[in-house]
């Protein structure tokens, strides 16, 4: 008798438990999110992280276009002009080190 009443707690133990787990298993699954939720999200965080950075590049990229292009005396360094204006960071961060001696 004891022991069947020890196998039927246990039992009960065993089911409760197991529905625990199921329990925990579905709210996993809702709090979880699929390809398609995760590639929208990724899209919404990334859609404005230039930021101030972005306007000053661009800004900096018409005015350097302005400036090389004028100064080209033909077309093919009009063409050099442009692609300097592309990289023009590297050229300021390049005459800043050597301002400072680094």
């Amino acid at each position: 008798m004891v022991e069947e009443r020890e196998e039927t707690i246990g039992k009960a133990r065993f089911q409760s438990e197991a529905k625990r787990q199921e329990t925990l298993c579905k709210q996993l699954s809702k709090t979880t999110l699929n390809d398609k939720e995760r590639k929208t999200m990724k899209k919404e965080k990334s859609k404005y992280n230039s930021g101030m950075a972005g306007f000053v590049y661009c800004v900096g990229f018409f005015g350097a276009a302005v400036y090389y292009i004028s100064i080209a005396e033909g077309f093919g360094m009009g063409v050099v002009g442009f692609l300097k204006a592309i990289v023009w960071p590297a050229f300021l961060v390049h005459g800043l080190l050597a301002y400072l001696g680094i």
